[in-house]
């Protein structure tokens, strides 16, 4: 069992980011790329563009998981005191959704 505080979860969110946006920065300027010419420029393209959508996804979920985040941990702190196992399993629901873990 690792215990990980919320500034490691986040930094871990963070290093997450940043490997997707070198991972972006290594096709170097697509765009002015010819697209559909060869086979290799279209998996390119397309890779580029997966990552780029990644990218977004990522960054709007985020900017939403951070009151989600606050609430499973709530709801985990309830379940810890309240002691069941059918409270506790419903806030590791949560917080698995909240990536939290």
């Amino acid at each position: 069992l690792t215990v990980l505080t919320l500034d490691d979860i986040e930094k871990r969110d963070e290093e997450y980011l940043k490997s997707l946006q070198d991972e972006l920065v290594s096709f170097g300027d697509i765009d002015t790329m010819n697209r559909g010419h060869s086979r290799a420029e279209r998996e390119t393209f397309y890779k580029v563009d997966r990552l780029r959508r990644e990218i977004t996804n990522f960054t709007e979920q985020m900017q939403s998981l951070s009151e989600e985040r606050k609430q499973a941990i709530e709801d985990l702190k309830d379940a810890i005191e309240d002691g069941t196992v059918k409270t506790l399993r419903a806030a590791m629901r949560t917080a698995k959704l909240a990536r939290l873990s």
